[in-house]
C-alpha cells in the first residue's frame, strides 16, 4: 500500500469529515461542528479547529499588539470567546451565503472541463489557474487522445467576442507507458506553438509549416464567428497520445480540436477523447466538497440571519423544474437547510429567478402561472423551517443604468408585480406563518421600490429590502450618482433610510426592512485592501444594527483571503479566514441581545480637536447594560490614527466599563468617573473603525433615570 504524505493523509480525514456530516445531516442528527470540529492545533491554550481545509482561531489573532483603548490605562486584556449561533439570542447581523452545498454540484457546473472536447462552439469550457506562484504556475488543458495517433493540426476556437488567453503553448507528447523505477513518461514533449502576448479578437492564426488541412464549418454558406477567430496550428505530422494547452492565465475556450492527417477531430469526446484541467470552474469559485466546509462556518462565526439561493444554488427555479412540472429538491440541500434553523439561525428562501428556459417562447400568464406552481412547491418543501420567502433577487438594478440618471423604474415595478402579486397569495395560501419580502434592488433604488409598492404590494409584504452596496464612499454617506432619486437634502444613508420608510408607510405599509444583501469588498477596484474592507464592514454592520435593519454580508467568501492576493475570481488558490471573518464574530458576540436606543441627551462625545467628527450609536439588552460603538466616519485606510476623546454617559449608574478592540477581539476594562447618574470617561481612543464600550448596572434598569431608554428606531 502506497505511503501517504501528511497532507494526503489530511485530505482523507476531510473526505471523511464531509461524509459524515452529510450522514448526521440526512439522519437528523448533529454535524460534527455541533460535536466540535477537529483540532488542528493549540496556540497559546487557543485551539485551531478545522472546517476541512479552512483552519480556524478559536479567538481572533492579535493583528495589531498593543493597541491602546484608552489613555494610561494599563489594565490587563483577555480574548473575547465568541459564541455560535445557537448561542446568541439575537443580532441584527446576518450573512447571504455564497451558495447552498448539493450533492448534484456536477449538475451546475458552468465551465465544465467537457466543454473543450463537445465540438459546440456554443459552450465554453475553463481551466484555472492552479495554486502556487502566480509568476510561475500555468494553467492548463490536458487532452488525451484513446490511442497513440498522427496528428499535424491543433485548432483553438476562443469564446464569443473574445481572444485568446496571453502567452498560450501548445506541446505535443507521444507516451505509451509508466515506469516506476523512472517515472518521467517515456519520449519525448515537441511544442508546436508558443504566442506570449495577448491574440486579438478578430483573428488569431499561426504560420503553416505544412499544407492547409482545416477548413473553417460553414453555416449557410458563412463561416460561424466563432470558427472565423480560431487559431489554427498545423505542423508536419507527429505521433500524439497527448497535447497539453498552457497559459500563465485562467483559459476560457469555446472549443479544443486535434485533427489527423485525414482532418478528423479525434480530441472529440465522440472519438474517445478525454480531458483533464489544471482547475475547474465552480459555481461561485469552489468546488462541491468546499461548499459544504463553508456552510458550518456560519455557525461559528455566530450570525443570526442568513439568505440562500439569491443566485445560482441548487434551489433557483430553473434547476428544481428540470422538466415542465417535475421538481426536485436535493435531500442534502434540504438537510443543511434545516441544520440551520437548528442552530437558531433565521432563514430567507430567495425564489425565482423569473426566465426559465422551459418557458423562453411562452406567453406571460403562461410564464406567472408555471413561476407560481414552482413557489407553491417550495413553500410547502420548507415553509417548517424557512422564515421568510422572498420574491425574485434585484428585479431592479440602477447600477445597470448610467449614474446619475434613473432607470425605467416604473415599468420594471409594473413588470415585477405581474409575477409578485400572484405569488404572495400562493404563499399566503400555503403558510400562515411565513413573511413575504419585496424583491431587494441595487442598491437602495426608494423610486423603484415605491412604484413596486403602488401597484397593490404594499399592504401585501411583510418586509421591504435592498442591497447596500458601497462602492466609491464610506458606508455613512450616500452615494450620490448611484441614487439620483434622492432629493439634494440627503446626504447621510441613514436619512435616506428612514426617508424610506417613511415613504413606505404612507404607502400603507406596516411591516419590518432589511438590508439582506450588503458589502464592501476588496474585490471592488475602488477598495485598497482587505483591512479597508473589514473596518467598512463593521462600521455598516453597527450603523444597520442601530437602525433596527437587519444586514446580510454578502458570500461567505468575502470574509476570506486568498493565499497571495485580495481578489476573487473562478479557479483562484485557497482561502483562509481574513480581518473581516474574525471581526464579524467578535460583534456577532458582542451585540448578543442587543437593541438600538437613542442617543439624544444621554451621550456625549468631545474629540480633542474639536473639528474632529465622531460617529456614535448606543445600544441597550435586557438586563441593562449599555453598549456604545464610536467611530471616525471618514474614508478608512490601512493607517488607523486614533483622536482622544472624553465621552460622558447621562442617566447611568455603573459599576464597570469594558472596551473591546474589534481587530484583536481584546476586552480591557476602563477607567471611569461617576458623577452622579452620569459615567465620565477621560482619553478614549477612537479610530475608522467601531470601539465599543459595554457598561454594566449597578442596579435593576427599573430604578434607573434613563432617558435613553426610549426606542431608537420605529419599525
Amino acid at each position: 500500500m502506497p505511503k501517504l504524505s501528511s497532507n494526503g493523509i489530511r485530505q482523507v480525514l476531510a473526505t471523511c469529515g464531509v461524509l459524515v456530516y452529510a450522514c448526521a445531516l440526512a439522519a437528523g442528527g448533529q454535524s460534527p461542528r455541533q460535536a466540535g470540529w477537529p483540532v488542528q492545533a493549540r496556540v497559546n491554550g487557543s485551539e485551531v479547529y478545522a472546517f476541512g481545509p479552512y483552519d480556524v482561531l478559536s479567538v481572533s489573532p492579535t493583528y495589531f499588539p498593543d493597541l491602546p483603548l484608552q489613555q494610561g490605562n494599563s489594565r490587563a486584556r483577555q480574548k473575547v470567546v465568541p459564541k455560535k449561533s445557537r448561542e446568541i439570542r439575537s443580532n441584527y447581523i446576518g450573512l447571504t451565503t455564497t451558495r447552498l452545498p448539493s450533492s448534484t454540484a456536477p449538475e451546475l457546473e458552468p465551465r465544465a472541463p467537457v466543454f473543450f472536447i463537445d465540438e459546440n462552439p456554443s459552450t465554453i469550457g475553463f481551466a484555472g489557474r492552479p495554486d502556487g506562484n502566480p509568476a510561475t504556475a500555468r494553467a492548463h488543458v490536458r487532452v488525451l487522445l484513446p490511442s497513440v495517433t498522427v496528428v499535424q493540426s491543433v485548432v483553438l476556437i476562443p469564446p464569443p467576442g473574445r481572444g485568446l488567453p496571453a502567452g498560450i503553448t501548445i506541446a505535443i507528447h507521444r507516451w505509451e507507458r509508466w515506469d516506476r523505477d523512472q517515472p518521467d513518461e517515456t519520449g519525448t514533449w515537441t511544442t508546436v506553438y508558443r504566442q506570449e502576448g495577448h491574440t486579438s479578437p478578430p483573428q488569431a492564426r499561426a504560420t503553416n509549416t505544412a499544407p492547409a488541412i482545416y477548413q473553417p464549418e460553414e453555416i449557410d454558406g458563412h463561416s460561424s464567428e466563432a470558427e472565423s477567430r480560431a487559431l489554427v496550428r498545423e505542423f508536419q505530422p507527429v505521433e500524439a497520445r497527448e497535447v497539453w494547452i498552457s497559459s500563465p492565465e485562467d483559459i476560457e475556450l469555446a472549443e479544443v480540436r486535434v485533427l489527423d492527417i485525414r482532418g478528423r477531430n479525434v480530441a472529440s469526446i465522440a472519438a474517445g477523447g478525454t480531458v483533464a484541467v489544471s482547475r475547474r470552474s465552480h459555481l461561485f469559485w469552489f468546488d462541491e466538497d468546499r461548499q459544504r466546509h463553508l456552510w458550518p462556518m456560519t455557525y461559528d462565526l455566530g450570525v443570526k440571519w442568513i439568505r440562500v439561493s439569491y443566485y445560482l444554488t441548487p434551489l433557483i427555479w430553473p434547476h428544481v423544474e428540470r422538466a415542465q412540472g417535475v421538481y426536485r429538491i436535493d435531500p442534502y440541500t434540504k438537510a443543511v437547510l434545516r441544520e440551520a434553523a437548528q442552530n437558531g439561525v433565521t432563514i430567507t428562501l430567495t425564489l425565482g429567478p423569473p426566465e426559465h428556459p422551459l418557458y423562453a417562447s411562452a406567453s406571460r400568464e403562461v410564464q406567472v402561472k408555471a413561476f407560481c406552481d414552482y413557489v407553491r412547491f417550495m413553500v410547502r418543501e420548507f415553509g417548517g423551517f424557512v422564515s421568510y420567502f422572498e420574491v425574485f433577487n434585484e428585479y431592479y438594478n440602477q447600477d445597470a443604468y448610467e449614474p446619475g440618471k434613473s432607470g425605467d423604474f416604473e415599468r420594471a415595478a409594473r413588470e415585477y408585480a405581474e409575477f409578485a402579486l400572484p405569488a404572495v397569495r400562493v404563499i399566503r395560501e400555503e403558510s400562515k406563518r411565513a413573511k413575504i419580502i419585496l424583491c431587494g434592488p441595487c442598491p437602495l433604488a426608494v423610486d423603484w421600490i415605491d412604484a413596486a409598492l403602488a401597484t397593490g404590494l404594499a399592504p401585501l409584504v411583510d418586509v421591504i429590502s435592498w442591497h447596500p452596496y458601497q462602492l466609491t464612499e464610506p458606508p455613512e454617506a450616500l452615494d450620490r450618482p448611484r441614487h439620483p432619486w434622492a432629493d439634494p437634502g440627503l446626504i447621510r444613508y441613514e436619512d435616506a433610510v428612514r426617508y424610506l420608510q417613511e415613504l413606505a408607510h404612507k404607502r400603507g405599509f406596516r411591516g419590518t426592512f432589511q438590508a439582506n444583501e450588503a458589502g464592501a469588498y476588496a474585490i471592488h477596484a475602488m477598495r485598497s485592501t482587505a483591512l479597508v474592507s473589514a473596518k467598512y464592514m463593521a462600521r455598516s454592520l453597527v450603523l444597520h444594527s442601530a437602525l433596527r435593519v437587519p444586514v446580510f454580508w454578502n458570500e461567505t467568501v468575502s470574509l476570506l483571503r486568498p493565499a497571495w492576493q485580495p481578489f476573487f475570481w473562478p479557479g483562484q488558490p485557497d482561502v483562509q479566514p481574513d480581518y473581516s471573518y474574525y471581526v464579524l464574530r467578535t460583534l456577532c458576540t458582542l451585540m448578543d441581545g442587543m437593541e438600538p436606543v437613542r442617543k439624544d441627551g444621554a451621550l456625549d462625545v468631545n474629540p480633542a480637536s474639536q473639528s474632529e467628527e465622531i460617529e456614535s450609536r448606543l445600544f441597550s439588552d435586557r438586563a441593562g447594560s449599555l453598549l456604545l460603538a464610536l467611530w471616525r466616519p471618514l474614508r478608512s485606510g490601512d493607517e488607523s490614527e486614533a483622536v482622544l476623546c472624553d465621552v460622558r454617559v447621562r442617566g447611568f449608574s455603573a459599576r464597570r466599563a469594558l472596551g473591546y478592540e474589534l481587530f484583536n477581539g481584546e476586552e480591557q476594562e476602563l477607567v471611569f468617573q461617576q458623577d452622579r447618574l452620569d459615567v465620565d470617561f477621560d482619553g478614549i481612543l477612537v479610530r475608522d473603525y467601531p470601539l465599543l464600550i459595554r457598561l454594566e448596572p449597578r442596579q435593576a434598569r427599573k430604578a434607573l433615570v434613563a432617558p435613553w431608554t426610549r426606542p431608537a428606531a420605529k419599525d
